[in-house]
């Protein structure tokens, strides 16, 4: 995917064997698609590809310190998911209107969260470069706060 890491609008990057390979530029003709209408979202990812090693290094970093210091929160507990990549799981507490605490997570902290289910009380919690955007504090905080009105 090229605009979930890479900022473009939209793309992908395929492998495959050659024969599923040498069917997709029809494919991307049956689609609407064509090169002409996908060179801004190559440009951009290519752009992007700069110091993404880096950039990956400081997101794991700030996960594993945010998922530490909210686990420290008593209200919610978060996990990774076995084999998983930036996603984690989150229990919240029954006591916890899980409702309220996504809404106010996002409207007084401008951080979306997906609703936890209501029967097991666990959503999930993507973890991505807009991380760098924020200290792990500001993140913990808003947690803390939306877990705890």
């Amino acid at each position: 995917s090229l605009y979930k890491y890479l900022g473009a609008a939209g793309g992908a990057i395929l492998c495959g064997d050659a024969d599923v390979i040498d069917k997709v530029p029809a494919l991307i003709k049956i689609h609407g698609g064509s090169m002409y209408k996908n060179w801004q979202n190559a440009a951009m990812a290519l752009y992007k590809l700069k110091g993404i090693e880096e950039r990956m290094k400081k997101v794991v970093i700030q996960t594993y310190s945010i998922v530490d210091k909210l686990n420290q929160l008593g209200s919610i507990h978060v996990d990774a998911i076995p084999n998983g990549t930036n996603i984690y799981r989150y229990h919240l507490e029954e006591s916890i209107d899980a409702e309220q605490f996504v809404k106010k997570l996002e409207k007084n902290h401008n951080i979306i969260v997906r609703p936890p289910s209501p029967i097991t009380h666990q959503g999930m919690l993507m973890m991505n470069e807009t991380l760098l955007n924020r200290t792990v504090e500001e993140i913990v905080e808003a947690f803390s706060k939306s877990l705890s009105s």
